[in-house]
């Protein structure tokens, strides 16, 4: 089973208070994109958008190195999904995130409170990256799948291992899906640079 770690949130991001709500919750940098124009880039790719996303950052993390926690949340909604990247100093993710990067399917960039349906997906220690599954009791023997298109937010939950294997061997078949490593690094190279990131399963904390 992958190990779990605890992030927490008053020790990662800032905190605001949030007038629709009226408590206090996580303020971050939100980039927001269009889903049909990164779909088409990943079809091109024959890559998920899990492993887009992960392993694009993970580059930009690996260069630029900064020097503070980082933890980055995801949330989709019916025709975009977002990215607010949550960090309690100033860490600007447009030379990876904006159009001008060559993100695709780019809309807009803003400060904001952090979305109710959001959940974790990357964590940066300063030194280490950690691709982040939130899932409050991990069985230690099951398989598990991500959803990157449910609108309750970016889900985890078990599957059969059939499922799995299907979805671990096939990544063109649904790009919304991707499937839990056992393995607890990733060592890969993207854009010419070796990229290393860990797995994680991992437990929130206000």
């Amino acid at each position: 089973m992958l190990p779990i770690i605890e992030i927490h949130i008053s020790k990662t991001c800032k905190l605001a208070l949030n007038l629709r709500t009226g408590k206090r919750g996580p303020i971050g940098d939100s980039y927001w994109f269009e889903w049909d124009a990164v779909l088409d880039t990943l079809e091109k790719q024959k890559m998920n958008v899990d492993s887009f996303l992960t392993r694009r950052l993970a580059h930009f993390l690996t260069k630029k190195k900064p020097k503070s926690n980082i933890l980055i949340f995801y949330a989709p909604t019916n025709d975009r999904f977002v990215l607010t990247v949550c960090s309690r100093r100033s860490v600007s993710f447009l030379d990876v995130l904006h159009s001008t990067a060559g993100m695709p399917g780019y809309l807009e960039y803003g400060q904001d409170h952090v979305p109710p349906v959001a959940h974790p997906f990357l964590f940066y220690t300063g030194m280490e990256i950690y691709r982040v599954y939130e899932v409050e009791d991990p069985e230690p023997d099951a398989y598990y799948i991500c959803d990157f298109g449910n609108l309750f937010g970016l889900t985890t939950s078990p599957a059969a291992k059939e499922e799995y294997d299907g979805i671990r061997s096939d990544v063109e078949s649904d790009l919304n899906y991707s499937a839990v490593p056992e393995e607890p690094i990733t060592e890969v190279e993207y854009s010419g640079t070796p990229i290393k990131y860990h797995h994680a399963f991992c437990r929130v904390i206000a």
